[in-house]
Formats: C-alpha cells, sequence, structure tokens
C-alpha cells in the first residue's frame, strides 16, 4: 500500500485482530468519542473481517458466504 519513513502501510488482514482490537479498545484513541470504543473481542474481529473482505469488494452476500 504505502511506506513511510519508520512505517509500513499496508491493508489489514484477518491475521491483524489482535492488534486491531489493542487499538481499538485503547480508552486513549477514543477520547474524542469514548462510546465507540471496543469492548468485546468477537465484535472487533467481525468488524474486521467485513473491513477486510469489503475492501477487497465483496458485496455483502459475498462477505456472508466466505464468512459461512
Amino acid at each position: 500500500m504505502g511506506q513511510t519513513p519508520g512505517y509500513v502501510l499496508d491493508r489489514p488482514s484477518v491475521d491483524d485482530v489482535d492488534q486491531f482490537f489493542a487499538i481499538d479498545s485503547d480508552p486513549r484513541v477514543w477520547t474524542h468519542l469514548p462510546s465507540g470504543r471496543l469492548t468485546d473481542e468477537e465484535e472487533g474481529e467481525a468488524i474486521l473481517v467485513r473491513l477486510v473482505f469489503v475492501g477487497r469488494g465483496l458485496t455483502a452476500a459475498q462477505l456472508d458466504a466466505t464468512v459461512a
């Protein structure tokens, strides 16, 4: 995707679920909207899966078929 000094930017994958939850559950990330903070790991995983597959251009029907 891209690269900056000290960082490699790439699209998330389902393997990133632990890092995704760690960031999105951190209260410091959500000081602007505390109610947006993730508190449920399964919900975080579901959000990440949707982001990964929507980023690949899949429709909701294709996503349901892929996850099932």
